[in-house]
């Protein structure tokens, strides 16, 4: 019977299936209380880079509350805003 863990650890690892960016973002996203400042400085600084090839609703609704939350609440900075006024764009009028 297959280990799960074994499952996505083979998965995740150079060349798998799951070794992309946009996975990455993700499970940094889900995990992002629970890492340092300093991760957290530079994944936003490499995240406007990524922001262009993720689709468009992820943009809106994962990765847009999670710069606004950081950067009312955490310590994040103005790296933040290079992301977020990137995501802002794609906003229609009335959101």
């Amino acid at each position: 019977r297959p280990n799960p863990a074994r499952f996505l650890q083979n998965c995740r690892a150079p060349g798998g299936f799951m070794s992309n960016r946009f996975v990455e973002t993700n499970l940094f996203l889900e995990e992002i209380q629970i890492k340092e400042p300093a991760e957290k400085q530079k994944f936003f600084q490499e995240l406007s880079k990524s922001l262009d090839s993720f689709p468009e609703d992820f943009c809106r609704h994962k990765v847009l509350p999670q710069l606004l939350t950081a950067f009312e609440f955490g310590n994040a900075g103005a790296v933040v805003l290079t992301p977020l006024f990137k995501v802002g764009k794609s906003l229609r009028a009335e959101e």
